[in-house]
């Protein structure tokens, strides 16, 4: 009789443990392999590397605004251009230091519209003072004696920046000679 107690006692303890306990059956679980945990890793480093990649030529595109201005002569511009060219260095410095976040890519794109932006009115204003420059020459050729108080090339490009025109004056050498008697 003691041992059918014992029995019961075990059977009872075993059903008290297998009820808590659960029996796996036709699992659907797959381990993952190293390529597919490694994926995220993989894509990280690869969307890093794009990132530096856009910076790195949004900073060689940049310099091309360099061949326009000049740090002495047209210094307002060329702080401008020196703040956007080192926006673009500081945030490739950031990504190489703290990685990517979820504002890296926002970021750039403003760069981008930055430099761009910046360039096209460098240009412009490259352009237009070229562009005045050599109407300005053709019109001093063209009339004996005409004179002017500054010639369009030797201006800086901060004047004609915006689509602003530096004014220019001009005067016959009689006209000259005879407000200055």
């Amino acid at each position: 009789m003691k041992m059918k107690k014992y029995i019961f006692i075990i059977a009872a303890m075993f059903l008290a443990i297998s009820a808590n306990a659960q029996i796996v059956v036709n699992s659907r679980f797959k381990s993952m392999t190293f390529d597919e945990m490694a994926a995220p890793l993989i894509m990280a480093q690869r969307f890093q590397q794009e990132c530096l990649n856009n910076l790195d030529a949004l900073a060689e595109q940049t310099e091309q605004a360099e061949q326009f201005i000049s740090e002495e002569k047209d210094p307002a511009t060329w702080e401008v251009y020196a703040d956007c060219y080192n926006s673009i260095i500081d945030e490739y410095n950031s990504i190489l230091k703290n990685g990517t976040n979820q504002g890296t890519r926002r970021a750039i794109s403003d760069l981008r519209r930055q430099s761009s932006s910046l360039l096209a009115s460098i240009k412009a204003a490259y352009d237009r003072r070229n562009r005045l420059s050599n109407d300005q020459y053709a019109r001093l050729r063209a009339v004996d004696g005409l004179m002017c108080n500054r010639f369009f090339s030797d201006i800086s490009i901060d004047e004609f920046m915006n689509g602003k025109t530096p004014t220019v004056t001009y005067q016959t050498r009689e006209e000259y000679n005879a407000a200055h008697r």
